[in-house]
């Protein structure tokens, strides 16, 4: 039947069998090598950042010491000394909280778009997450100063610009990214898990929580893969309200320095070891990502997403 068909198409186009077959074959493979080709760029950009990073960043902390370097609380390129300890735990202080406030606001936004909202609402929830992906960070940044920080100067006396402020504007950046990822997973179930829950007695709304959720924790899982790694990697909206402080927060209303934020700032006058030591700053950050990354996804391997 199918060898039928294809000399039809062959004699529609004016082709004789083996001229079709021929041509076909061609582009099959060279679909299919465009898709190694791609698969091999991708793996080459990670060989070539990762070879960069580790070349650039061991010198610096094979100078200073690792354990220093990893652990120690002073950072001052006057006094030569080099300590990301404040940086790295600011750094999870933020992802952390963002990752909190967006989560529970991003998945239950999804199953509401998916379950409950009209197809009018959903195509402009479509275009306001479309808006928020694609608004620079910079932008970001200034609303969280003018308007987040100010609310939190207003309620609570302080500077505003700390690790309360740069948490609330980063949940907001990544919000987006869950809601879409916790949205496709939730439509590409099959429709049968809830049919079989409704009709066992269960109500919408536990079908939801006790079977969907689920059944998509993988696909929801990889959008919190993807909105860690972007919230790890901002720098320019966070620089701009976190108060870039060295030192490690002791309340929400503290300022402190993410390590992009860290980079970022001091990359352009660093010299001799403060610049290797912010490429050793980089590496680190670097693998702390594939580390997050390595880990979520094998939670995600084990619950069978």
């Amino acid at each position: 039947m199918k060898a039928r068909v294809m000399k039809s198409v062959a004699k529609m186009r004016g082709l004789d069998s083996a001229k079709f077959y021929k041509r076909r074959e061609v582009i099959e493979r060279l679909a299919v090598l465009f898709v190694y080709l791609s698969v091999f760029i991708c793996i080459l950009c990670v060989g070539v950042i990762s070879y960069f990073l580790l070349k650039n960043g061991i010198d610096g902390i094979r100078e200073i010491g690792l354990f220093k370097f990893l652990f120690g609380d002073v950072w001052s390129p006057q006094s030569k000394e080099f300590g990301i300890f404040p940086m790295i735990v600011a750094s999870f202080y933020t992802v952390g909280l963002a990752i909190f406030f967006s989560t529970i606001l991003g998945v239950f936004s999804a199953v509401f778009l998916v379950y409950f909202a009209p197809k009018w609402l959903n195509d402009i929830c479509d275009l306001i997450l479309s808006v928020l992906a694609s608004i620079p960070s910079v932008v970001y940044g200034f609303l969280g100063l003018m308007i987040v920080a100010s609310a939190i100067n207003l309620g609570f006396d302080a500077s505003g610009r700390g690790l309360l402020c740069a948490s609330i504007i980063l949940s907001i950046m990544i919000l987006p990214t869950i809601i879409a990822v916790s949205r496709d997973a939730l439509l590409a179930l099959p429709e049968g898990y809830l049919q079989a829950s409704l009709s066992l007695g269960a109500s919408l709304e536990y079908s939801i929580i006790k079977v969907l959720l689920r059944a998509a924790s993988g696909g929801i899982l990889s959008g919190l893969i993807l909105a860690i790694s972007r919230a790890l990697g901002e720098s320019m909206a966070v620089l701009m309200i976190s108060g870039n402080q060295p030192l490690i927060p002791q309340s929400l209303l503290d300022g402190m320095r993410t390590l992009s934020g860290h980079i970022i700032l001091e990359m352009g006058y660093a010299s001799g070891l403060h610049h290797q030591a912010l490429l050793s700053t980089a590496l680190i950050l670097f693998i702390i990502t594939m580390f997050l990354n390595i880990i979520f996804g094998l939670i995600k391997i084990r619950i069978g997403g």
